[in-house]
């Protein structure tokens, strides 16, 4: 389970704290390739998990294609990947069209994770995205006609359209229902969250904008779950729905706590007892600054694998939770037990508040 980190943008979104920088030169590309390569070479990737590689950002389609033949070239001996996502823009997918997706595939890609966010443009412009609605329909149509069968669409929700100039008061619905008629595999739909550091964080600070209100997120919450359901989506993650046998298989195993090599600026990995992560700086990894360093306890691992687990509809062991507040959870309604199994799990009316449920029982 291999994840690369392309840390290159050619702008910012409003509300991403992802680590990214703009890509200025071409020099600075290949300058982080070649460490990237380095990377692979020194430090091979970890056993277990399933056989996953995905290309996350940053902006993964702002790279050519000799990014992509020499990280395919360094991995070989790995391949083929049950699963290969590479994520990628709009904007980036109509510029290069389908003959630069074609040899994506051909490269052994069989998964592509598409950021559309919204279908309103003045919701995109206001975050700051680099395509329109027409671009994201045109992008998804290239990406069909390459031969991606296995695509995902992200969705951004919990938006205060109100105070957003020019925005559909229903933009979410909209926008979600555009999706639905495209028939993606894979929908991911994030909450709308303030990070410190953002450009949203300042619009909040100058007043430009508000959040929107806990009972307006709850009942888009129950309409968004409503429409996919509706559609023959399953509701497997808080954030992500698939259609059957659609499930994001490098993302599950996040959640399963698989171990997983993380290589690229800021990439963690975790071997299932310690975790490591590479310095948040181009600069510093392309020099060979050292990886940070934490072993976990046991406690600390029990409480990472409920955290991730209760975010399922599968659950997690029973025996993994204290008896007394499992009962406790299960008379309140907050976890109710999976049929056939021995897990217990978060019914998902209550997902909404995952939080506070899961800090109850660690």
């Amino acid at each position: 389970m291999i994840y690369i980190h392309v840390p290159f943008c050619s702008s910012f979104c409003t509300y991403c704290d992802f680590y990214s920088v703009k890509c200025k030169e071409k020099g600075d590309v290949d300058s982080y390739t070649d460490a990237l390569i380095k990377e692979i070479a020194d430090r091979p990737p970890l056993c277990g998990g399933p056989s996953t590689l995905y290309i996350g950002g940053g902006t993964p389609s702002l790279m050519g294609e000799d990014f992509f033949r020499r990280v395919v070239e360094a991995l070989e001996q790995y391949a083929p990947f049950e699963e290969f996502t590479v994520e990628a823009n709009p904007d980036d997918v109509c510029k290069k069209g389908v003959e630069f997706f074609k040899t994506l595939k051909c490269l052994g890609v069989n998964r592509i994770s598409m950021g559309v966010q919204s279908f309103d443009d003045a919701v995109l412009r206001w975050m700051g995205r680099r395509h329109n609605a027409s671009d994201a329909q045109k992008a998804f149509s290239i990406l069909r006609e390459a031969g991606f069968d296995n695509i995902s669409l992200d969705l951004i929700s919990n938006i205060n359209t109100s105070r957003i100039p020019g925005a559909d008061e229903n933009s979410v619905a909209h926008s979600l229902e555009k999706i639905i008629s495209l028939r993606p595999e894979h929908i991911s739909v994030y909450s709308l969250t303030v990070e410190p550091g953002t450009k949203l964080s300042g619009f909040i600070e100058k007043g430009c904008y508000g959040e929107p209100s806990q009972e307006y997120c709850e009942q888009q919450t129950i309409l968004i779950n409503r429409l996919l359901a509706g559609a023959g989506y399953l509701h497997y993650e808080i954030s992500n729905y698939a259609l059957p046998l659609r499930r994001a298989v490098h993302n599950s195993a996040y959640w399963n706590h698989s171990p997983y090599t993380g290589y690229g600026p800021a990439a963690h990995s975790f071997d299932g007892k310690e975790r490591q992560w590479n310095p948040e700086s181009v600069k510093k990894y392309i020099s060979g600054v050292g990886r940070g360093r934490e072993v976990l306890s046991q406690e600390q691992l029990r409480i990472e694998k409920i955290m991730l687990a209760l975010r399922t509809s599968d659950g997690i062991q029973r025996s993994l939770l204290p008896k007394i507040k499992t009962n406790a959870s299960i008379c309140k309604g907050y976890l109710e037990l999976v049929p056939g199994t021995a897990c217990v799990r978060i019914p998902e009316d209550k997902w909404i508040i995952s939080d506070f449920i899961i800090s109850s029982l660690v």
